[in-house]
């Protein structure tokens, strides 16, 4: 029985986790005025580009067999 104990956990024990700030997930910055529009899908990664790309071209492929 003295392996089991090994992982319980003992009751004085607390566990204890970091405080999350609203910083840390909200943006509440102006956004830019400099009139440039960004938009991002996805990861924002280069794959996603490419994934896309090859999504479509599997799109018109299965329409083009029926």
């Amino acid at each position: 029985m003295g392996l089991w104990n090994i992982f319980k956990q003992k009751k004085d024990e607390t566990l204890s986790l970091p405080e999350i700030k609203k910083e840390d997930f909200v943006d509440e910055s102006n956004p830019s005025s400099d009139g440039k529009i960004t938009i991002s899908y996805g990861t924002g990664m280069p794959i996603d580009l490419i994934y896309s790309f090859l999504k479509k071209i599997m799109i018109v492929k299965a329409m083009e067999m029926h």
